[in-house]
């Protein structure tokens, strides 16, 4: 992400002007357990990969991408000695699913773009237990490496579980008309997704 960043300031600057009235700063943070934060080379395994909490694993990365990015947008005004008054998120991969959640959750939001991640976080790891063949019984949502805890996480953060909950998805417009102008409203949204992904495929 530093190079994005960094690449984003010059393009910013070189089109700027001499005298802006707006300026940019870009903020680049590794994800929670990676790059310089890393604590358990484990816990980013998948199932296949011998980490059995996976899933759970997984949605405290993300959640706290989210949460680490509204800590810095609460302090970074302070830091510059002036106001700031727009926000855009940018995540990749693992920082894709936070800028999801981030787009739904964190009002200050602007705009997000979502590199390769998923706003259906039940979906995408019930297909990956599916390839993994866990011996989770008839139920895999509610299972061993999908406990309750983690599905209530999933309808308070994630796009499609607060949406719809654990149902699937459904057309009631009238319902989801409120929800969503109350938290995405006058947001924008790009979407960056590879056709042939199999780890993060394009339809979840």
């Amino acid at each position: 992400m530093h190079d994005i960043a960094s690449r984003t300031i010059a393009a910013w600057n070189a089109h700027a002007g001499e005298a802006p009235e707006r300026g940019l700063v870009a903020l680049a943070f590794d994800m929670l357990n990676h790059g310089t934060r890393l604590v358990s080379e484990s816990a980013n395994l998948a199932w296949d990969g011998g980490n059995a909490s996976h899933a759970i694993d997984m949605m405290g990365m993300v959640k706290g991408g989210v949460t680490d990015m509204s800590g810095l947008m609460d302090l970074v005004a302070g830091y510059l000695g002036r106001e700031v008054d727009g926000h855009v998120c940018l995540g990749w991969s693992l920082g894709g699913h936070s800028a999801w959640q981030a787009w739904f959750g964190e009002e200050r939001i602007d705009a997000v773009v979502a590199v390769v991640g998923c706003p259906d976080f039940m979906s995408l790891m019930s297909d990956r237990a599916a390839i993994a063949k866990l011996d989770c019984g008839a139920n895999f949502i509610g299972s061993k490496y999908f406990p309750n805890d983690l599905v209530k996480t999933c309808l308070r953060n994630d796009p499609k579980a607060l949406l719809f909950g654990t149902s699937p998805i459904h057309s009631d417009q009238s319902r989801l008309k409120p929800i969503l102008d109350a938290r995405v409203r006058g947001k924008r949204l790009l979407l960056c997704s590879g056709a042939d992904d199999a780890l993060v495929p394009y339809a979840n």
